[in-house]
């Protein structure tokens, strides 16, 4: 068996791993997200082609959303 102070380590230091590895991923991927906003919200030549680009993350990102709470 583990010890329970190694086992407590072990868990300790896959947590600081996750918060270290995970945070500039989801930084720059909220980055791109608000980048899309103003493609989503423009009403300039060419916004035909621009909006479904757009909206396809930020619906995605709301249903997200939704489902989780």
């Amino acid at each position: 068996m583990l010890d329970q102070r190694y086992a407590t380590d072990i868990y300790e230091r896959v947590k600081r791993k996750s918060y270290v590895t995970l945070r500039p991923v989801i930084l720059t991927a909220s980055v791109a997200l608000l980048g899309f906003l103003p493609m989503a919200l423009s009403t300039t030549a060419g916004a035909e082609v621009q909006k479904p680009l757009a909206a396809t993350p930020l619906t995605l990102l709301i249903l997200l959303a939704l489902y989780i709470l």
